[in-house]
């Protein structure tokens, strides 16, 4: 425990970030400073991407993705925007929404 505490919460998380084969989190979660240091990664998996914010479904690219697999039903649960303005300005629709019904794969 001890060399734990000498080597330092911050440096123990961020060695084992770099050599994880996968890392399961939230998309907020995925902004976190732990991540920010983290290797390039070659798959980015949203799950209910559906239900997540064009915004929101950016916060991971920091990890520069070679490639993105956005997993949902654009028929069960939308994007949640409270903010009337936002939702003027289109920000009530998930991308996944929009590729499925902008780019004609309905």
């Amino acid at each position: 425990r001890e060399k734990f505490e000498e080597i330092g919460e911050d440096a123990i998380v961020k060695e084992l970030l770099n050599y994880a084969d996968v890392i399961f989190c939230t998309l907020s979660s995925a902004g976190a400073s732990a991540l920010h240091s983290t290797s390039p990664v070659d798959d980015l998996i949203v799950d209910e991407a559906a239900a997540a914010t064009e915004p929101e479904l950016y916060i991971p690219f920091h990890l520069r993705p070679s490639r993105l697999l956005a997993v949902g039903d654009h028929l069960q649960l939308p994007a949640t925007v409270l903010s009337q303005q936002a939702s003027r300005l289109g920000l009530s629709r998930s991308l996944h929404e929009r590729l499925i019904f902008d780019c004609g794969y309905e």
